[in-house]
């Protein structure tokens, strides 16, 4: 499953960044999109296009097209977790 197939509120876990272009690829690498991140979807706009995720304790807006090049896991614990590991590798 890849990040933009999520909804506000979804949990997950990022397990590989698979998006060609080296300069996108790198800048998501440099912000914490390494694999074993666990994450929040926290926003998304009303066309879905930017989606925000917090990781790492802070919100990152991406474009649908870069979201879906970050292949994920749903972790588990629904909508409504409240989570003191997120942002920490598992």
């Amino acid at each position: 499953m890849t990040l933009d197939k999520l909804s506000r509120g979804d949990h997950f876990i990022i397990e590989r960044v698979v998006i060609r272009e080296q300069e996108v690829r790198r800048r998501l690498v440099d912000m914490g999109f390494h694999s074993g991140i666990a994450g929040k979807v926290v926003r998304t706009a009303p066309l879905g296009d930017p989606i925000a995720v917090r990781l790492l304790g802070y919100d990152v807006s991406l474009r649908k097209d870069e979201a879906s090049g970050v292949v994920v896991k749903r972790d588990g614990r629904g909508k409504t977790g409240n989570h003191k590991q997120q942002g920490r590798r598992t």
